[in-house]
């Protein structure tokens, strides 16, 4: 591979990103497209999987399966991603966005 200019600063760098990610979705993990909402995927495998892309953040609620599923494929692609972070009982939604927030110098 060869890097003829940095996508970083180019205003259609989000959207080429999101376009990627969203192929490799539907392509390497069995997803389609909700009805709902074209940002929305879901599993048409045997596993459970329901996945909101965004070009800067992705959300998703699956099975164990799927979610290792998705890491090997990620893998395989060479894409490079953030940890997860997994939400529970202990871990609610607003604790681990004001802890993301924090960790990236923002305010929630």
């Amino acid at each position: 591979m060869v890097v003829r200019k940095p996508f970083y600063g180019i205003a259609e760098a989000g959207t080429h990103w999101w376009a990627t990610y969203f192929n490799h979705h539907k392509d390497k993990l069995g997803m389609v497209t909700s009805t709902y909402d074209p940002c929305l995927l879901v599993s048409s495998t045997n596993e459970f999987a329901v996945v909101g892309l965004q070009p800067d953040d992705t959300i998703g609620l699956t099975n164990e399966t799927f979610n290792a599923m998705e890491e090997d494929e990620l893998q395989k692609a060479g894409f490079m991603a953030k940890g997860k972070m997994f939400l529970g009982p202990q871990t609610p939604l607003k604790k681990e966005c004001e802890r993301a927030h924090a960790s990236q110098g923002k305010a929630p």
